[in-house]
């Protein structure tokens, strides 16, 4: 089949191919130990302790800028 490189591959290629990376990733080995990975770790805590607070204000603010009734996101949710 031939097909023309602009195009973006339908959903059922996608599918399948984030299923193998996906599946790949699940199954890998790797040192639990590592040291790289010990840093990491402290460094997703030291960024999460430190996460902004969102206030009501903040939401209602950000939800007055979404224009109402668009086609919902991947999520589901609308705005209203």
């Amino acid at each position: 089949m031939e097909r023309d490189n602009n195009l973006i591959p339908d959903v059922d290629e996608r599918i399948e191919l984030w299923s193998a990376i996906w599946r790949q990733l699940q199954s890998a080995q790797y040192n639990e130990e590592a040291e790289w990975l010990k840093d990491e770790v402290d460094l997703t805590y030291a960024e999460r302790k430190n996460d902004i607070k969102i206030t009501t204000e903040m939401m209602k603010k950000q939800l007055r800028r979404n224009p109402n009734l668009k086609a919902p996101a991947p999520d589901g949710q609308q705005v209203f």
